[in-house]
Formats: C-alpha cells, structure tokens, sequence
C-alpha cells in the first residue's frame, strides 16, 4: 500500500552521515545535503560543511582530518526523529574549500561508484552477443557494482565499442532497446519505463510544497517506422515499432495527443544493412520514448526518503488531466536549515541519451587541432618528388582562398601492396576530392579524381551503359563493350587487340594493316609486307587435311638435308623439270618410266 505524504512525521529531520564506516562527529557543522538521483546518471551527493570559521582564520580541523578525502566511502541516511533510511553510498570524488558569506566552507561531491565506468574512452568488439551480455559484461568489469539487466534478444555477430566510455556505452545499448538505467547505492537496474505499483500518493492538500507538471502533445507519437538497406536481397526494408508499456496517466490518452500534430508515422532511417529485429527494436525504442515524455514536470514535497528514479506515485485530486500514477525519472533529497523537502522529476526526456549527453562523442581531430569537416574540392599541383616518400600528392585547396596554401595528400588506390598495385595517378590541374582521416587537416586523403565540363570523359554516358572504359592522356585505351561482349584494347595509331565473343574472333591489328586473326573458321594471317619466321630450334607444319603453299613469284626450299615423301603419291610438275645432283643422282622405283 502507498505512503500518505500527509501521514508521514515531518519533524523533527534528522541525518547521520558515515566516512569509511564511522559516523562523523556530531560537533560537524553540516550546512547542506543534497542528493540526486536521475534516470541514465550517476548517482552524486553534495556535502557542505563549515570549516575553518571566518576568512581570517588558518585552523581547517574538518578538511584536515582526512574524513572527506577523494576516495572516502561516505553513506548519508535520512528521515524523521531518527527513523531514518539511506539515501546515498559512495565515494568522495571532490573535495574543495571556499568562502561563503565571509566564512569558510567544505564543499565534498561525492558520487556512486559507478562512476569508475564514466572515466576514458575505450575500444572493443563483441561477438556473437546481445545488448544485455554486452552489457553485463562491460559492467561486470567493476567489481563494486551489482548489475541486473533486463534480456535483449538480438545477437550481434560483431558490435564495436568505438573509443566512448564504458558508462555512455551502455546507456546508448540500452537506450536502442527501449530500456533506461537506474544507479542507486552501489547498484544499477536496466529495465523498460513502466508505472508499477505507486510508492506515494500526493494530493493538493498533503505537504505539496511546489507543482510544475504539463502534458505536451508535440513528442507524442502515433506510430514510428525504422527504414534501412538490405545488403543481402539489395532492397529497401522497413519496421513498424511495437506498442510500448502504456502510460495510462491522466485522462488524456497518448493516442487524442497524438492526434494533435497528426503524424502518422514518424520516421528513423539508415542507410546501414540494419537486422529486422534491430530495426524493430530501435522504433520500438522512440516510441516508449514518445509514451513516457507525454507528461513531464517537477513536484517538491516534504521529504521522503523511500523513494528513487524508476518508482510510481500516485497524484489525486488534481485535474482530470493530472491525476493517476505517474512514473518517476529523477529524485534529489536537500536537507539543510534544519528542513528536509524532496523534488520529483515526471516522465522521461523524448530524446535519445546520445543527443543530450555532453562530449558524448569523441572530438573531432581528438581534440588535438581545429577540426576539417566533410570533403573538400582539391586541384593536383604536383604528383612526383615527395620529400616524405610516402607517394603523395601536392594538392591545391581553392575554396580555402589562399593562393598559397597547398597540402601533400596521400592516394587512395584499388590495389596497393608491395611493389605492386593499381598505378593510376592523377594529371596536373585535375579535380580531385579531398578526405581528412578522424578530420584532422594534417592527414588528408585524396579520395578520388571527378570529370567536369572542362575535363569531360573519353565516352559519353549512354542509357544502356554498355561501355566502359580505360583512356590514357596520350590515347592509350582498353574498352569493354557489354553488348558484344568484346574487349579492345588500342592505341591511338590503330594498333589493336580485340576480344570479342559476339563475333568469336580474337585479333591483331596493327597501324600498317597487318593482321592476326582466331576465329570459328580458323586462323588467318595477312601481311602488307613479308612474313618472316624464324626459330631456333625446329619448326614443325602438320594438318588434318591439306597444306598448300602457292606464290606469285618463287619459291625456294633450302637445307642440308631435303626429304620429300608421299605415303601415296609424289608428284612434281612443271614446264621445265630439272633433277641435279653434284656428287651422285640416285633415282629408284619398282618400275622406272621415263617418257
């Protein structure tokens, strides 16, 4: 059964306050407490506490003693006529001393131990995981935490942790799955936003000391699509966000408010191969956003030390559209003159932890020069002669407006390995487009050349883009023809080899009309001028069928050793026939026939 705010004792307010376990004296002159708590934050406390007396005074005894110094463990309870409750453990983070209306002051902060995951950013990959392994897992490194994570279904099979602290990085898994996290007292609950069972009712005439609590229907979302690219069926993909757990508060419904802007589906998209499921998860996750931001607000009650950030209360007795269970995303107790009150934050923020957190991201450039965004138009100055050997670039940077300002760029290739690779570099006074790695303008990159009016490409585009092409300064082309399914690859004379599979040939062509040729029908060979042949070992002439060799002119046969045999048949013919031989003349047969 919930608290009646009225019904609980108000006085008188009393505290203890424990360092490493012993509670500090009781001659401590405690100015202040206040202790916040806040959905996806660390939980913190500040301390102030006089010391030292007026500002001329030299005695510190309180800072001196050691009590408060970073690394103490400090436990502060809180209540009425010592029936108190904890409502704060941690670590002094800072200790600081100031004046404060002419007399000193001990300022401690102090924040919950998982703190120790919000220092330095760090890099990781997970594998074959989901959201809540990872998470346990990056959480299970602090030994001081106890972690209970809700269940996430989707198994990554890689996820990098890009150089973000181990806290943003958990927050902004959990964020991307509908779910918020909650560190109180050395311990951190991530679970979805629901309106439970209410810890307190507040009604106007309990120890309501402030009210400030409005409905805005502008985040209020009918529905929420996720788009990405499917790499695998290379087609648009889409997600419909599932109903979130239903904030029921007020007598307003999420859908009338809704209604108002009248979105019908507000859209997330990536152009990333996103899973279905995670896609699913994502709109799913803007739209528990949109459910728990439709009532917002802070109330200030007497204080109450039962509750924390992810609690119910119960408002009655207000207006129709401010009565029912309202979920509770920040607490802070402020304990000081001797009073006690505690401010209720309502609802939860409609925007992504990512998008509110400072230096959520890392710098650009790391912090470590004035960053260079997006990519830059550059002209080639220079492409030789790098004093660094590194095969850059001089590149000229025109819409920088300095005439002098050139930088040595390095160049990207499609192939590049030991002393070998694509060598393709650009001309002088090419356009090219110009990078910078982690946007630091100490380390650009020239990304690649682009055609314009002036240097216009050697084809024109086509339709049907049959043809692609290689074309040097000097003419030098290898074409692809995807229609006849042919290659050539010239020079600009007419020397040429050609491929083609329409046609079945491969042939060779040269600038004096000679010409080799492979096709269905055999081999040719044409010549404008001689053909000569010449091997040094033998060369051997065979077919399948018949050899002829005719000429306009001679022909002549020469060797040390001439032999002419037919298997069938030898005939020699001609107008003249003259048979010599200078040391001796053999001529045999079964059967001589001379005319």
């Amino acid at each position: 059964m919930a608290d009646k705010l009225k019904d609980i004792v108000k006085s008188p307010v009393t505290y203890t306050i424990s360092c490493n376990g012993t509670e500090i004296p009781g001659e401590y002159n405690v100015e202040s407490i206040v202790v916040l708590k806040e959905v996806n934050k660390i939980a913190s406390a500040f301390i102030q506490v006089a010391d030292g007396g007026y500002a001329d005074s030299s005695e510190f005894s309180i800072s001196d003693s050691g009590d408060f110094n970073p690394g103490s463990e400090i436990e502060i309870s809180a209540g009425y006529a010592s029936e108190e409750e904890i409502i704060f453990k941690g670590i002094v983070m800072r200790h600081g001393l100031r004046i404060v209306r002419g007399r000193f002051s001990l300022e401690i902060e102090c924040k919950d131990v998982a703190v120790k995951a919000s220092v330095g950013r760090k890099n990781k990959i997970f594998e074959a995981k989901p959201d809540s392994d990872i998470i346990s897992e990056v959480l299970g490194e602090y030994s001081d935490l106890t972690v209970n994570v809700a269940a996430t279904s989707y198994e990554h099979p890689e996820l990098l942790q890009n150089y973000i602290s181990d806290w943003d990085f958990v927050i902004q898994r959990a964020d991307v799955n509908g779910l918020i996290l909650l560190n109180s007292d050395s311990e951190i609950e991530i679970k979805k936003p629901e309106a439970g069972s209410p810890v307190l009712d507040i009604s106007p005439d309990g120890d309501l000391k402030s009210f400030d609590a409005y409905l805005d229907a502008k985040n209020v979302l009918n529905a929420v699509k996720g788009v990405s690219w499917d790499m695998d069926n290379q087609e648009v993909v889409e997600a419909s966000s599932n109903p979130p757990n239903a904030n029921e508060f007020g007598s307003i419904s999420s859908d009338d408010l809704a209604s108002v802007v009248g979105l019908e589906e507000y859209l997330l998209s990536t152009t990333a191969n996103t899973p279905m499921e995670v896609l699913t998860e994502w709109a799913s996750a803007q739209h528990s956003k949109s459910e728990w931001s439709k009532v917002r607000g802070k109330i200030v009650i007497q204080g109450y030390n039962a509750i924390k950030p992810g609690d119910t209360v119960n408002l009655e007795d207000f207006s129709e559209q401010f009565n029912g269970f309202v979920f509770i995303s920040s607490v802070e107790h402020i304990i000081e003159e001797g009073d006690f009150v505690t401010e209720l934050g309502l609802g939860l923020s409609p925007n992504w932890y990512a998008d509110e957190k400072p230096n959520f991201y890392a710098p650009p450039a790391s912090g470590l020069i004035p960053p260079v965004n997006g990519l830059y138009v550059g002209v080639v100055e220079q492409i030789h002669e790098d004093e660094n050997g590194q095969y850059r670039i001089k590149v000229k940077m025109p819409t920088l407006q300095s005439e002098t300002l050139s930088l040595w760029a390095r160049m990207t290739s499609l192939y590049a390995t030991a002393e070998a690779g694509i060598f393709f570099y650009p001309e002088v006074g090419d356009e090219v487009i110009v990078g910078f790695l982690n946007q630091d303008a100490q380390n650009p990159v020239v990304l690649g050349s682009v055609h314009n009016k002036i240097n216009i490409p050697p084809e024109e585009p086509a339709e049907e883009n049959f043809i692609k092409k290689i074309t040097t300064k000097e003419k030098l082309q290898i074409s692809f023809d995807e229609e006849n399914k042919a290659i050539v690859i010239e020079t600009p004379e007419g020397n040429m080899v050609t491929m083609n599979d329409t046609d079945g040939i491969i042939s060779i062509a040269d600038m004096n009309d000679n010409l080799f040729e492979l096709s269905a029908d055999g081999v040719k060979v044409e010549s404008a001028g001689d053909i000569i042949m010449n091997a040094q070992g033998n060369i051997e002439l065979s077919a399948q069928g018949d050899i002829s060799v005719g000429a306009t002119g001679d022909i002549g046969v020469e060797g040390m050793n001439i032999e002419n045999k037919g298997t069938a048949a030898f005939k020699a013919e001609g107008a003249n026939c003259e048979v010599n031989g200078s040391a001796q003349t053999v001529i045999k047969g079964g059967m001589v026939m001379i005319n």
